[in-house]
């Protein structure tokens, strides 16, 4: 059985944040993905990451994810391939 120890001091509190990421997976996705994007940069939280992963989508999703967020962001999935490139 594993145990864990966590810092309960006040100070801790003050230094440490929770780190957030946001997985998008998106297939087809123009119609919404333009305002999620938008709502995730208004963001404030100071330790937010966001990734994507576009399943085959044929509308210019992918082109939109990369913009944005960066090809290192941005996972493709081709028709079928089961498997990320």
């Amino acid at each position: 059985m594993a145990t864990t120890t966590v810092d309960r001091s006040p100070a801790a509190d003050h230094v440490r944040s929770s780190s957030v990421l946001v997985v998008l997976v998106t297939r087809d996705a123009v119609g919404w993905l333009r305002g999620c994007l938008e709502s995730l940069a208004d963001q404030t939280h100071p330790r937010l990451g966001v990734i994507a992963v576009d399943n085959g989508s044929t509308d210019g999703t992918l082109e939109i994810l990369r913009r944005a967020l960066g090809d290192g962001a941005v996972g493709a999935l081709g028709a079928g391939s089961g498997r990320t490139r």
